[in-house]
Parts: C-alpha cells; structure tokens; sequence
C-alpha cells in the first residue's frame, strides 16, 4: 500500500479509518443493540492502529534527521502510550460523570 499510494496518504487513510471507528463507538457505545458491533469495530480500531504505528516508523526515517531520531521516537511513543493509557479512564468517566 504504500508503495502505491505513499506514505503520507497511507498515514493519513489509516487514521481516518481509526477516527471513523472511534466515532462510531462514541456514538453506539451505550446502545446495547449494537454491543457485538462496537466490539468489532474495537478490534478493527486496535489493528488500524498498530498499522498506523508501523507506517509512522517508516515515515518518522524521513522526518527526523538522524541524531534527533531516537528522541523523536521515543517522545512520541511515550505520548501514544500516554494516551493509549488515559482512553479507557476517560471512557469510564463518561459512564458515571454526568456532565449536565
């Protein structure tokens, strides 16, 4: 894919993709008619997202110069690890905060 396409547009399809599974989890989340659904889309969420990680290692070569690119990688692998750990914590707090 990207070959064909590119890295920069093979990025930015991937994360489309994670944005529109995210969203329709957003939004179905508490219907319980759509549970085996939100959990697919989950799991295709999690995959889309280790393919993004894998395209961001290969465009992160060309972006970064060489002696800035392990701290460049490790920010924004700490950063994603950092996010990746807040999501469900934040997602709870949707479920017992009403906000209104």
């Amino acid at each position: 894919m990207q070959e064909k396409a590119g890295r920069r547009l093979s990025h930015s399809g991937l994360l489309l993709f994670n944005f529109a599974c995210l969203s329709f989890n957003a939004a179905f989340a508490r219907d319980p008619n759509f549970s085996t659904a939100v959990r697919l889309v989950c799991v295709l969420a999690k995959f889309n997202c280790t393919a993004s990680f894998v395209v961001m290692y290969v465009q992160a070569i060309e972006v970064f110069p060489t002696s800035l690119r392990n701290t460049g990688m490790g920010f924004t692998t700490f950063v994603a690890t950092c996010v990746g750990i807040a999501g469900p914590h934040l997602v709870a707090l949707g479920w017992t905060y009403d906000a209104r």
